[in-house]
């Protein structure tokens, strides 16, 4: 085990030029360049897994790339959304890891100070490796699809952008804020949905609080049983869909039956 207190990125593109069998990225953040520069050093046959959070507002604002998820997905991966997520993660063939504060970005491996260990010892690996698959097994864990990259992608594209601007350049960093909400017009999200998401995306915005739980189903049901009167089971349709919306980014999951809209 060594300290960490000076940027990783040409170790970090090392170690996954050595990586025979998997990778593993556990970060909030991800980036697409970095997400490229993986692909361009990685092994044949080495697969890859991450765990990020996803959040609707993080790609409107590029602290986060949704195309970094979809490179991922559509390259064989898998995709894991936690959205209590802070840990930074790096795990290689389950015999070498590195745990850090730099998200999976280029500012993080090769511009900011950021400070971490290395392990190569076995048992402290395995400890890291068991912690990452707890992770992806979580109750509060969706596993992403290309449709739900695909979504995100509509409603991102829908916004109407800004005029530009002449600005003086700013190095900014703002990938650790405090939590996103979507502050843009709503139809930008009700437009590019469809079928049940929408519906309750729709009848979600009727729960006049952020913070709902289930106990709040009722008051959303007899909506839903209007739109959908051959349902016999709404509730249960609405927990189905609560995993849709979270993989979306506009749902998070707080855990014992609490619910909070990443939107406002």
């Amino acid at each position: 085990m060594r300290i960490l207190n000076s940027p990783i990125y040409n170790e970090f593109l090392n170690l996954v030029g050595s990586a025979k069998s998997n990778i593993k990225l556990c970060s909030p953040f991800i980036k697409y360049d970095m997400v490229n520069r993986i692909y361009e050093n990685i092994n044949t046959g080495c697969s890859i897994s991450l765990i990020t959070n996803v959040n609707l507002m993080s790609f409107c604002k590029k602290s986060s790339d949704i195309n970094a998820l979809g490179t991922i997905l559509q390259n064989g991966g898998v995709v894991y959304n936690y959205q209590r997520l802070h840990a930074k993660i790096y795990i290689f063939d389950d015999k070498q890891a590195v745990i850090t504060s730099a998200n999976l970005t280029y500012s993080g491996f090769k511009r900011n100070f950021e400070y971490g260990v290395f392990l190569d010892e076995l048992p402290l690996v395995e400890n890291v490796c068991e912690d990452y698959s707890r992770l992806c097994n979580s109750e509060l864990s969706g596993k992403l699809k290309c449709e739900h990259i695909h979504y995100i992608q509509k409603i991102i594209e829908s916004i109407p952008k800004p005029p530009d601007l002449i600005l003086p350049r700013l190095d900014l960093n703002d990938e650790e804020g405090i939590e996103d909400f979507f502050d843009k017009d709503l139809s930008n999200i009700s437009e590019n949905l469809i079928g049940w998401k929408k519906a309750l995306f729709t009848a979600l915005s009727l729960i006049d609080k952020q913070v709902f739980t289930t106990k709040d189903f009722t008051s959303i049901v007899p909506y839903l049983q209007k739109r959908y009167p051959k349902n016999n089971n709404i509730e249960a349709k609405i927990r189905q869909q609560l995993q849709e919306l979270r993989d979306l980014g506009l749902v998070k999951f707080e855990g014992n039956g609490v619910y909070k809209k990443l939107w406002i």
